[in-house]
């Protein structure tokens, strides 16, 4: 099966356990203000390949992946945009015996099946923040019933349903107010409560390594001059959000 992908490497404690091959599939329909990864917006970017080729490399590494307990992890863009060949390449991770991870936002995840989430392992839940008008900003997209926030909350719901292992993530920026922190954490705690598990957070400090894709691409960045979160204020997202 052809699809888009922008590019893949090979990295360790990223995203998942051990060694991963990382796909990055091409296409979003997010605009994260804080996106570092701009190039993989568009669905008429990238390369399209076919999913053989993703399937051969997972092949070629398994040795890798048996030896550090690594695996697959499909992220992007957004993966379930092209969530057919996401299909497939996980199908076949599986049938390896291969660890799978799916890294995404949530968008486009109302339409998977529950064959589709016996297929993932791991899953690496953006939590753009704990209210549809949060999350709606930060992703300059429209808010209404089946908006973002939505998409993830329902997505986050079956997982835990289905007991697939899931961590959420969130983009720490400068000077976030302590009532933003809180008000996910108290989310992730209802969760937690509701299905009778721990779920942890794990904090991605804002960047500007993304700053050169937006010049090259003459897009507008809106926060090109925000600093990084300082070593004080990263510690005291994590006291709020995972209780050390």
């Amino acid at each position: 099966m052809k699809f888009k992908v922008h590019s893949w490497e090979l990295v360790t404690a990223v995203d998942g356990p051990g060694t991963r091959l990382d796909i990055f599939f091409q296409g979003c329909p997010l605009r994260c203000q804080f996106c570092h990864n701009p190039d993989t917006w568009l669905a008429s970017g990238g390369k399209e390949i076919d999913t053989s080729e993703v399937i051969e490399k997972t092949k070629r590494y398994k040795h890798i992946f048996d030896t550090t307990e690594g695996g697959i992890t499909l992220t992007g863009g957004e993966v379930l945009m092209q969530a057919d060949a996401a299909r497939e390449i996980l199908q076949s991770s599986k049938k390896l015996g291969v660890h799978t991870c799916l890294d995404t936002s949530g968008a486009g995840s109302d339409k998977l099946d529950t064959d589709f989430i016996k297929l993932l392992d791991l899953v690496l839940l953006d939590i753009k923040g704990a209210t549809p008008e949060i999350a709606s900003n930060i992703t300059r997209t429209n808010n209404y019933n089946h908006g973002i926030f939505f998409q993830m909350d329902s997505f986050a719901r079956k997982l835990l349903k289905a007991k697939v292992e899931l961590r959420f993530r969130y983009v720490l920026l400068p000077k976030i107010p302590d009532e933003q922190l809180f008000e996910i954490k108290t989310y992730v705690t209802k969760l937690e409560n509701e299905f009778n598990t721990k779920i942890p957070i794990d904090i991605l400090p804002f960047h500007q390594m993304g700053t050169t894709k937006y010049e090259n691409l003459n897009l507008p960045y809106v926060l090109k001059d925000l600093p990084t979160p300082s070593k004080d204020e990263i510690l005291h997202a994590k006291k709020i959000l995972n209780n050390v």
